[in-house]
């Protein structure tokens, strides 16, 4: 029998990232989705992801910023049984889970100069559930610094799902 493992996400404390602050010189962004891309990175914090016994450390900037218009996708797919694959190409590292009988039997690894993978199994709610409070509260916070509004913030969850 298989043990189930977890998925958590814990924003740590601010960070610095050297690099230059995202830009729009040819203003071809949404306003939502580059005012997001300047408060992961004004605000830039590291995070800490947890797989199984598999530990990252990740950033607001560049590795969420790159991530986050693709998060609402990663949940409903999940709630909907299907696989879904999340990539963090500044820190190489990616998770590609598929559902197996209300499970996820999920690779998370790393690549570039020392690949490796492992494999867990994730409760499929459970791992729903973790992305979508970290949306959430990702959201929570631009809005509160006055980077985007409630409306932006709830337009842009609004087709999340409820995750039992």
């Amino acid at each position: 029998m298989s043990t189930v493992d977890e998925l958590t996400i814990r924003i740590n404390g601010p960070e610095q990232w050297p690099s230059l602050p995202p830009q729009d010189d040819l203003c071809e962004m949404l306003h939502f989705d580059f005012a997001m891309q300047r408060y992961l990175f004004d605000n830039n914090h590291r995070i800490f992801l947890t797989v199984g016994k598999f530990k990252r450390s990740l950033h607001f900037f560049p590795d969420i910023a790159l991530a986050f218009p693709f998060l609402p996708g990663v949940i409903l797919s999940l709630v909907r049984g299907e696989p879904v694959d999340l990539t963090f190409p500044e820190s190489q590292m990616f998770l590609e889970c598929s559902p197996h009988n209300g499970q996820l039997d999920c690779t998370v690894g790393t690549f570039g100069t020392e690949p490796s993978g492992h494999l867990v199994i994730l409760d499929t709610n459970r791992t729903a559930r973790e992305l979508k409070g970290f949306l959430q509260d990702v959201l929570g916070r631009a809005v509160t610094a006055g980077y985007v509004s409630r409306e932006e913030a709830d337009e842009f969850a609004r087709g999340l799902p409820e995750v039992g």
